[in-house]
């Protein structure tokens, strides 16, 4: 259960792993209004996927509309001026399709699921979604609600509490510091006219890409996607934000909880995702983190017994990148806990891994890169966040050749960058 929670505090961050693509054979080409689209055509089922990506996302955001990409996205898919909600359900029922989305912090994405007879109406319906969300007063009124419980329900989970509280101190007054769902004071904020204007600057023909996955004829998929895509309309091209981490004046924080119970996050900025050393730090974390195998699990859950789970975290950001070390447990246990990671870092970046930790690592990032690309759904997601996140599709599959020619002096030198003395501590207390 413990575990569970974790991943979903993870995947409402920003997706912090890479995605998986081992090697995608994909088409490039592009609809008359200059949308580009990706397809990999695949040929062992009726299954397709069709995703719509935009850079405009949460790190974008100003501070005082916090999640209005969440909310967008949210929102978009209840309604159209063309189909009530009732109509659109019906629509999608139809087909037996299935609609997909999020807001993470530098991708947001809508996307249908379907089989490939349908896929006109398929195209149609997404269309419609992207180009002419009704934005219905009422329908934001309700999603507002809804993203409001959400929030609530994060203070319930004292690892969300950690993640949130280490990235509002680490992050400062940048868009990272916030959840990409807001906050309730955010959301609140948020006016319908601010949900239109900022689907106008997200979603126009010179921001999206569509990424296509799915056993279709490359000449019947151009025609239906200029036929319904087409007509998206242009708008102000994305510009990229920046912003410069400022030096934390305190290293280490503690809070009041109303848990009965503590938790420890330590964090560290990290190579980002196009890092020349990301990848050797990737290695360094999956040695470090791997569960029970890691050396954290070894020592602090197996050994000590100081908890039940300690995760390390390695975020996938193009700038400004953060890595980090969470656990729950008894508050008697945070110094030695804390003391026990700063040893284990200490050892790490002082000598060389062993080749038996390097060969296990490879082995277990290869596995999971080739046996998460097998499905539709996978491969749209994993070329378009690959396009939108990294600026290159085909990203993951040179991700996995840069795996392979990490060494134990490449893990070394890029821990003893990382890991530095004095990273930001926040620390969960019992009241």
């Amino acid at each position: 259960m413990k575990k569970t929670l974790l991943l979903i505090v993870l995947f409402l961050f920003i997706g912090l792993s890479v995605p998986i693509n081992a090697s995608a054979q994909v088409k490039e080409f592009l609809l008359s209004n200059k949308i580009k689209v990706l397809f990999e055509k695949t040929d062992h089922s009726q299954a397709v996927s069709i995703k719509v990506f935009t850079p405009v996302s949460c790190s974008s955001e100003q501070s005082d509309k916090a999640g209005i990409s969440y909310l967008s996205y949210y929102s978009m898919k209840i309604s159209t001026l063309k189909r009530l909600r009732e109509q659109l359900t019906t629509d999608i029922d139809d087909i037996g399709a299935d609609i997909s989305g999020d807001a993470k912090s530098q991708y947001a994405y809508i996307g249908i699921d379907f089989l490939s007879p349908y896929l006109d109406k398929a195209a149609d319906i997404l269309s419609d979604i992207i180009i002419n969300p009704a934005f219905n007063e009422k329908e934001i009124i309700a999603s507002k609600d809804d993203i409001k419980i959400s929030i609530n329900e994060r203070q319930d989970n004292i690892m969300t509490v950690a993640m949130d509280n280490f990235l509002e101190n680490f992050y400062r007054q940048t868009p990272y510091a916030f959840p990409n769902i807001g906050t309730i004071k955010t959301i609140n904020a948020i006016t319908t006219d601010d949900i239109k204007q900022w689907h106008k600057y997200s979603y126009n023909a010179a921001n999206i890409i569509i990424s296509v996955a799915g056993n279709l004829d490359e000449k019947i998929l151009k025609k239906t996607l200029e036929t319904y895509f087409s007509k998206t309309p242009a708008g102000k091209k994305f510009e990229a934000p920046s912003f410069t981490l400022t030096k934390q004046d305190k290293p280490s924080i503690r809070i009041r909880s109303k848990f009965h119970q503590s938790a420890i996050a330590v964090g560290f900025e990290s190579p980002s995702l196009n890092d020349a050393d990301f990848a050797a730090f990737d290695i360094a974390v999956n040695i470090l983190g791997d569960g029970m195998n890691g050396r954290l699990g070894k020592e602090i859950r197996i050994n000590l017994g100081l908890t039940y789970g300690i995760y390390m975290i390695h975020s996938v950001l193009r700038e400004n990148n953060f890595s980090l070390i969470i656990s729950a447990m008894d508050d008697k246990n945070v110094n030695l806990a804390l003391k026990t990671i700063d040893d284990i870092l200490k050892d790490f970046g002082s000598k060389e891994a062993a080749e038996e930790e390097l060969s296990r690592v490879k082995a277990k990032i290869r596995s999971g890169y080739l046996l998460g690309n097998q499905t539709v759904q996978s491969k749209s997601f994993n070329n378009g966040w690959g396009e939108i996140a990294a600026g290159d599709y085909n990203y993951n599959a040179k991700y996995l050749k840069k795996i392979e020619k990490v060494n134990l002096t490449d893990v070394l030198k890029t821990s003893q960058k990382v890991f530095r003395p004095h990273p930001l501590t926040v620390i969960i207390d019992e009241r």
